[in-house]
């Protein structure tokens, strides 16, 4: 652990620490919001053009409706423009407690969480959502005519878009558990259904309520558990304290000595002279003598 002072600090001030990196966080995201109203409505066009069937007008139910959502939107923008900066306020903070083998492999790691949160909010703001949006459609009919909401569906954009960035997650928490041996590859294996039932009832909290988007966001989730267990196994049976704690400091190592061979009791003798050899005493002179009550001496 590195000992640049982090380690005399008391519990209060991680605390203190802490606070002020959320503090400059949200300061940063205040800065970003403003410049990010001005880009909203654009960014809002371009849900509408690529999420929406050319044939669909989107509707707005109260005066102040496309407001919220265009500060929603800025919101999301800013936090999307911030991410490099609040990954490097938590790893300022984290950094110090670790090892350097420890802030590689985790360094990776979050460079991979994050492209495969990208790369499943792409996946479903580009597919889903207008394969939502069609099967919305094609419920209609002459007596029920669809009157959506810009609200509703920027709302069921963003789910969708953070719903699959989450499940996309996956190949990066299952490769941890097995890894910190929290759990083994074989226990998940045979888990299969119990792991169905959990992507199942996320799916359901995580795409629009409808079972077309649960099972459009659970089948790609199931694919990627499997994807996971085969990455697993494929970087062999070493433990995370394998590929990040390492070996300890030099300090914490024992030394290790090896004891000098004891010599033999034959090879000893065969050093001394004859007269300072020892020789196993004879069975027959190991006989304890007795007198008797006549005074003669028996062997007993």
């Amino acid at each position: 652990m590195d000992t640049d002072g982090s380690a005399s600090m008391s519990l209060l001030d991680h605390l203190e620490e802490f606070r002020m990196v959320i503090f400059r966080i949200l300061i940063c995201l205040i800065i970003l919001i403003l410049p990010a109203l001005y880009f909203a409505q654009d960014a809002v066009d371009l849900l509408i053009k690529y999420g929406c069937p050319e044939n669909v007008t989107l509707q707005y139910f109260s005066p102040l409706e496309p407001l919220w959502v265009r500060i929603r939107v800025a919101v999301v923008i800013a936090v999307i423009v911030a991410v490099p900066y609040i990954a490097w306020q938590l790893w300022g903070f984290i950094a110090p407690g670790l090892y350097k083998h420890e802030k590689m492999f985790l360094s990776r790691l979050a460079v991979a969480s994050w492209i495969l949160f990208l790369v499943g909010g792409f996946l479903g703001f580009k597919y889903i959502i207008p394969l939502v949006m069609k099967f919305s459609l094609a419920m209609g009919s002459d007596r029920l005519q669809p009157m959506i909401g810009i609200e509703a569906f920027s709302g069921m954009a963003g789910m969708t878009f953070i719903g699959f960035g989450v499940m996309a997650q996956c190949p990066v928490i299952i490769y941890l558990l097995i890894k910190t041996g929290i759990v083994e590859a074989a226990t998940l294996k045979r888990q299969r259904p119990v792991v169905i039932v959990i992507i199942l009832v996320l799916s359901a909290f995580l795409t629009p309520p409808d079972v077309v988007s649960q099972l459009i966001m659970g089948v790609p989730a199931y694919v990627l558990f499997e994807a996971s267990l085969l990455l697993a196994g494929i970087g062999g049976k070493k433990k995370i304290t394998e590929h990040i704690v390492g070996d300890p400091p030099e300090d914490n190592k024992t030394n290790d000595v090896t004891p000098e061979p004891v010599a033999a009791i034959d090879d000893c003798n065969k050093n001394e002279p004859e007269s300072n050899r020892s020789y196993p005493e004879p069975r027959s002179s190991r006989r304890k003598l007795r007198y008797s009550g006549t005074g003669r001496r028996r062997r007993k």
